[in-house]
């Protein structure tokens, strides 16, 4: 038995240390994020912003990121960790998540920014109307987006609000651009989640837990 406890102990341990390195990298990722354009890269991280209102940020996505110019509005813009669903070994890259009203780009750092060049590039992009299904993780902390089969991003935000506006910019454009954007679908884990987790705890008896969160 004590040997047992002791191999039982060893392995938290292991999980403990492999789950602290990784939150680590995280925070670096996550400063990262925040300073490699300055000022301007820090408030895309705010809640409350708005890429609509920031114009610097406008100016340089329509000159060095979407080939349609002043065709394309943008829309929304994600910063976010992300993975592909069928890697999910792979060590999160970080990236911005660029919507206009006919396509999403993902873009990643490739150079050192300077004032006048924010450093990113493009990694991939899709038509609107690809996009087939949005999956909304736990407690709104990342999203999965998939395109066609095997074309599927994990965008890891951790970040509630700016998750829950993202797929609310989805929505409405869905609903504003029926000839650019055909219909996809949004699920939510949350929910289905809690209530899993409810029928092993109290195996059918009359009670239940309960999510409760800001929208």
């Amino acid at each position: 038995p004590n040997a047992g406890a002791r191999g039982s102990s060893g392995t938290v341990s292991t999980w403990a240390s492999a789950a602290h390195r990784r939150s680590q990298r995280q925070s670096a990722s996550t400063a990262a994020l925040g300073g490699r354009l300055g000022d301007a890269r820090r408030n895309v991280q705010a809640d409350d912003y708005d890429v609509a209102e920031d114009v610097t940020m406008q100016q340089y996505l329509r000159l060095n990121i979407i080939p349609g110019g002043v065709a394309e509005q943008i829309k929304a813009l994600l910063p976010s960790t992300f993975l592909m669903y069928q890697r999910p070994l792979d060590e999160e890259r970080e990236c911005y998540t660029l919507v206009t009203s006919q396509t999403l780009y993902v873009l990643v750092p490739s150079r050192k920014a300077t004032d006048r060049d924010k450093g990113l590039s493009v990694h991939a992009q899709h038509k609107l109307k690809d996009l087939k299904l949005v999956v909304v993780g736990l407690f709104y902390q990342h999203l999965r987006l998939e395109f066609a089969p095997g074309v599927v991003y994990v965008l890891v935000t951790r970040a509630h609000l700016r998750t829950h506006r993202f797929v609310d910019t989805l929505r409405q454009l869905s609903k504003e651009s029926h000839d650019l954007f055909d219909s996809f679908d949004v699920l939510h884990t949350t929910k289905e989640c809690v209530t899993k987790i409810s029928e092993c705890l109290f195996r059918g008896r009359e009670f239940r837990l309960q999510f409760y969160c800001p929208v």
